[in-house]
């Protein structure tokens, strides 16, 4: 990628737009907030001959992608020169550094909007870990237009972003003074509690455009199970342990106990559907898009872990979905709904984001032509708001 031009042609056509005034949190939480029917389905996307792109880094080694908007924007770490991570945002044509918050050595990432809201986690210590785990003294953060700001804790020391809705709703999880951690929402200027089902920690993790918010919280005791907020109040989500993606038809990705393991899933008005594995013991599902498509990791029985597509009721190794052998494609964490999958892997020996293209989105021409000669180019499967990328 670092020797090929590569230029992004963007559609942008008449849209049909959700209209963002702004929000109080308490309509949000209360179901006030304006409504809308989501966009129909389309058909899925035909998964074979992925095409993978190695994102870059700040200067330094090793980067990893952890989100992507429907814009086709992408969130992540990467390194800058001296080995420390720091929050980009990828537009399609170019990796920007995101900075630190004040006083801090470190940033990551995690969620980013169509309109190019980042959100994520800024650290002042030289140690970094991803999610799940917690870098000490971390501040939520949400980045817009060249500004970085802190969203503050909820009177902890520690706070994550994790994603933000078109609408501009945040949510994540911070600590509380006694060292619980809760999840929140974030509207505007505060940041909202959002309580438990009566244990001691919870964690949002995704959030639609119309404000419904799933993650998962503890129970009395110590057992725990995934969680959705529905105006505001937290409801279980039985069958499911873990809820970490959602899509605007309220259908959540994430994990169950299965036989001892963790096992992706997705829970659809109650009913649980168990994704399988690559022929390891465990598997996780990190997101789902609005045509049912989910993406993930899973362990192989060999025990490295792959990356994975699901759809239409096949659970696929996304690493034979692409024909380069230069890629070992470890964790898918996101999908848009043109199918679009963002995570990390290891490109030629060395950590790398990378953003894997599906074929409905692949431009087929123009080729190399004469002065004075005009190329036509023909797009498979796009439709009007689709990223799409002309590489030549």
């Amino acid at each position: 990628m670092s020797n090929t031009l590569r230029r992004t042609l963007r559609v942008l056509p008449a849209v049909l737009a959700m209209l963002i005034t702004s929000q109080s949190l308490a309509q949000v939480l209360t179901g006030q907030a304006s409504q809308a029917t989501p966009v129909p389905r389309s058909s899925a996307t035909d998964v074979q001959g992925y095409v993978v792109f190695d994102l870059g880094t700040l200067g330094g080694n090793e980067s990893r992608a952890y989100g992507i908007s429907n814009s086709g924007l992408v969130v992540g770490w990467a390194q800058r020169s001296g080995g420390r991570r720091s929050a980009f945002l990828w537009n399609g044509s170019q990796m920007s550094d995101l900075g630190v918050l004040p006083g801090d050595r470190q940033s990551m990432a995690l969620g980013v909007n169509n309109a190019g809201q980042v959100v994520g986690e800024s650290w002042p210590g030289n140690a970094a870990v991803d999610p799940p785990f917690f870098n000490d003294y971390a501040t939520a953060f949400s980045y817009t237009n060249g500004t970085m700001v802190s969203l503050g804790t909820l009177g902890g020391a520690d706070s994550r972003a994790t994603a933000v809705s078109d609408a501009g709703v945040i949510v994540g999880v911070s600590a509380l003074p006694n060292h619980d951690r809760h999840a929140f929402a974030f509207v505007d200027t505060g940041m909202t509690d959002l309580g438990t089902l009566g244990g001691f920690d919870s964690d949002a993790g995704d959030v639609t455009n119309f404000g419904l918010i799933v993650g998962y919280s503890d129970l009395p005791g110590y057992a725990s199970v995934a969680c959705r907020w529905v105006g505001g109040e937290p409801h279980a989500m039985g069958g499911l342990a873990h809820a970490d993606g959602v899509n605007d038809y309220e259908q959540a990705a994430g994990r169950t106990l299965h036989d001892g393991h963790y096992i992706a899933a997705v829970w659809d008005d109650g009913n649980v559907t168990l994704l399988g594995t690559l022929g390891g013991r465990w598997s996780g599902a990190n997101a789902i898009n609005d045509s049912g498509q989910v993406v993930g990791q899973s362990e192989m029985p060999s025990y490295a872990r792959h990356a994975f597509v699901y759809e239409n009721g096949q659970l696929a190794d996304l690493n034979a979905l692409v024909a380069d052998p230069s890629w070992l494609l470890e964790n898918a964490t996101d999908i848009n709904d043109s199918g679009e999958i963002v995570g990390y892997g290891t490109h030629n020996g060395v950590q790398r984001a990378f953003l894997a293209v599906p074929p409905g989105l692949r431009i087929h021409g123009p080729t190399p032509g004469f002065a004075g000669v005009t190329n036509s180019v023909m797009v498979l499967g796009a439709q009007a708001g689709d990223a799409v990328y002309l590489y030549y």
